[in-house]
């Protein structure tokens, strides 16, 4: 996805910028400065989160005695609208939409949807229409409230109760609304396969993980600087512990990331960073990496979509995680300094 001039490309979807009070980064800072031990990351990680409402996904005609029609459509509902009350009842889920239209007349003239659109909340009127191949009443949309994917894990915690990843918000990119999704699940994942990244063309790590095996942590935040939730203690188990440094510490030349390429153990890469951005806000975009290590620009041709969250060693110190890949040359990418994602 273009997203610069500088053309870069996500790892996950779109990164909203917040921003937090200077007394919560001077905290942050102290941590990171004091070299607060943590468990190091690395190993992909499967997320499922989870939002209240229903999004509309997309259109899909009805077939009526009168011939195909988009009733939703055509009364201003737009792809990305989080319906959040339909009539006088709250939708918190597309199984409870599904529901109120299975239970409407066939006579039923109008339904009021509150909706959710780019963090207001409007009112449009839709009359449902009935679909003569299922016999029910429908408006015309497709709706979920899930996303799924897989991305990295940064670090967990030294009492092994929270964990931290991705460097980057998850984000719905059909979504009208900042931010719908902010709770869910993570999943210990395993990379698969990756289609190596190329000039023009991003590269993915493909990865698979079980939502109805048992969990690794409950998500509970989804910020533009990470996501973090309640640890498991399988998230940490025989991972190493590591000092943290603080921004101000970080400096140009080798430092290393751990990221998983295959399976589900992460390795240890060489890299160089080539270039320090002074920051007194958070920001995501804090160093700009390269790849320099044979065996993973051989593999991968250097950062993959799916890396996001990889920790950033220097001087045997976590200084940051991996954020974004750079589309006109995969073996450069961003990375955030770490002291934005502690103390969440």
């Amino acid at each position: 996805m273009k997203i610069s001039k500088k053309i870069l490309y996500i790892i996950l979807p779109i990164i909203l910028l917040l921003f937090l009070s200077v007394t919560a980064f001077q905290s942050m800072i102290v941590k990171a400065e004091n070299n607060e031990q943590v468990y190091l990351g690395g190993q992909p990680i499967g997320l499922l989160l989870r939002c209240k409402g229903a999004i509309v996904s997309e259109f899909k005609d009805i077939v009526t005695p009168d011939g195909s029609c988009n009733p939703a459509r055509d009364a201003g509902v737009m792809i990305g609208d989080n319906i959040i009350m339909a009539g006088n009842i709250s939708i918190n889920s597309p199984e409870n939409l599904i529901k109120l239209l299975s239970n409407l007349s066939a006579t039923q003239e109008n339904i009021t949807l509150k909706i959710s659109r780019l963090n207001k909340q409007i009112e449009i009127v839709v009359k449902p229409k009935l679909d003569i191949v299922t016999n029910t009443l429908k408006l015309g949309i497709m709706v979920r409230n899930e996303l799924t994917g897989i991305g990295t894990l940064t670090f967990v915690t030294a009492d092994g109760l929270r964990f931290a990843g991705l460097g980057h918000r998850v984000f719905d990119g059909s979504s009208l609304t900042s931010n719908n999704y902010n709770e869910g699940h993570i999943y210990t994942a395993e990379i698969i396969d990756s289609v190596k990244g190329q000039i023009g063309v991003p590269g993915e790590l493909r990865g698979t993980f079980n939502s109805s095996s048992i969990k690794s942590g409950k998500l509970d935040k989804n910020e533009w600087y990470g996501v973090y939730g309640d640890s498991k203690t399988i998230l940490h188990s025989g991972r190493p512990k590591i000092k943290l440094a603080s921004k101000n510490s970080v400096k140009r030349g080798t430092a290393y990331i751990y990221t998983t390429i295959e399976g589900k153990i992460p390795e240890k890469y060489e890299i160089n960073i080539v270039k320090t951005m002074q920051q007194e806000t958070p920001g995501e975009k804090g160093m700009v990496i390269k790849v320099t290590d044979k065996r993973l620009i051989n593999k991968t041709g250097g950062i993959l979509q799916g890396m996001s969250g990889s920790p950033i060693v220097q001087d045997g110190l976590l200084i940051g995680a991996v954020t974004h890949v750079f589309l006109n040359d995969p073996t450069l990418g961003f990375g955030i300094y770490i002291d934005w994602m502690l103390n969440h």
